[in-house]
């Protein structure tokens, strides 16, 4: 827990921080004697003979500032940040600077993302936010990514704890498949009941998300589906899922047939060999009679609706279950270098 003085000194940070990037705090922060008004001041008064970045360049990017805002918030909340991973070269890969009003989709709700400029008037759905997953943890890299509004509401009406977070979200999927229609909320575009902005096959990929970034047990891990691809800036934390991803995004990309043979020669054991051949064949059989690869959202989306079938899972449950956590490790670690090699020498 942090100390008085803790929470000072890194409010004073903060305040130093906005001064060397020529940014004054909001208005609520600049008040005598608070610690980011006393940590900009010195910044000021450091900077005084000397021109601020602003007047000698472009200004902050979109990121710099939005980066600046979430510490702010996170300090107000006693939340912590890991300034080593959490910085705005990390923002700045999650919307890009050249484009920051777009291509890029929510991969909860699946919503086209206008952005982060949090000067936008008209607040919607397609307002991207930067959120933390796991809030036992630090904001750091690993444990951030960018969704939609609705999303962003929803994830924050959950308990704080990550396992409950998780079990609530997947108590609301369940409600929502088991209501009588007309019982609940819906959606004008898509006609489906909903809880808290998001209808049942978006609480299913939240679940999921959620599930990527809480502890669980390698048999209950082993269970569930990867609706949803973890984005780039998210780690999975229980090895299984870690091979699930990796197994998943083996068709993102051309080359998929010989990353796949390579993974395949990383299992030293004749029965889970025989079951991973099997559960691949069924899921590429599955994907290629949903999607085209020429269409790379649609691609993308085709691949994490794969795992919707009955049989998909069931491979795959047989497979995930006849490995333990320490060989989900091992093939972890093997199929990144097998991934990083293929992807270096196409």
């Amino acid at each position: 827990m942090s100390t008085p003085l803790d929470l000072y000194r890194l409010g004073f940070e903060l305040g130093l921080d906005h001064a060397r990037h020529g940014l004054a705090p909001p208005s609520k922060f600049r008040i005598v004697g608070h610690p980011v008004c006393e940590g900009w001041a010195s910044g000021l008064s450091t900077h005084a003979t000397k021109p601020l970045r602003r007047l000698n360049g472009p200004g902050p990017s979109l990121a710099m500032r939005h980066w600046l805002r979430l510490r702010l918030n996170a300090w107000c909340h006693g939340e912590g940040v890991d300034l080593r991973t959490f910085t705005p070269d990390l923002l700045e890969k999650i919307v890009p600077r050249n484009h920051p009003e777009a291509a890029s989709y929510c991969p909860i709700t699946r919503c086209a993302l206008r952005g982060i400029d949090h000067h936008l008037q008209e607040k919607t759905p397609h307002d991207a936010k930067v959120v933390r997953i796991n809030t036992a943890l630090a904001w750091s890299e690993g444990n951030v990514m960018l969704v939609g509004r609705n999303a962003a509401d929803a994830l924050a009406k959950l308990p704080t704890a990550p396992t409950q977070r998780l079990q609530h979200a997947l108590t609301l999927l369940q409600q929502l498949r088991q209501q009588p229609k007309g019982s609940s909320s819906v959606s004008q575009s898509t006609g489906q009941a909903m809880i808290d902005g998001l209808h049942a096959g978006q609480w299913a990929r939240m679940g999921v998300m959620l599930s990527l970034s809480t502890p669980l047990k390698h048999q209950q891990a082993a269970t569930l589906p990867l609706l949803v691809l973890p984005p780039h800036c998210l780690q999975p934390i229980n090895p299984i899922q870690d091979v699930q991803a990796l197994l998943t995004t083996l068709w993102l990309s051309p080359g998929w047939s010989r990353r796949r043979q390579q993974i395949e020669m990383l299992i030293d054991r004749p029965q889970p060999y025989r079951t991973l051949r099997r559960f691949l064949d069924l899921f590429v059989q599955r994907l290629m009679k949903s999607a085209h690869p020429d269409q790379p959202l649609m691609w993308r989306w085709a691949i994490e609706d794969t795992w919707r079938h009955t049989d998909v899972l069931q491979h795959w449950h047989q497979f995930a279950l006849q490995i333990d956590a320490t060989e989900a490790e091992r093939i972890k670690n093997h199929a990144n270098m097998v991934l990083d090699t293929a992807t270096n020498h196409p």
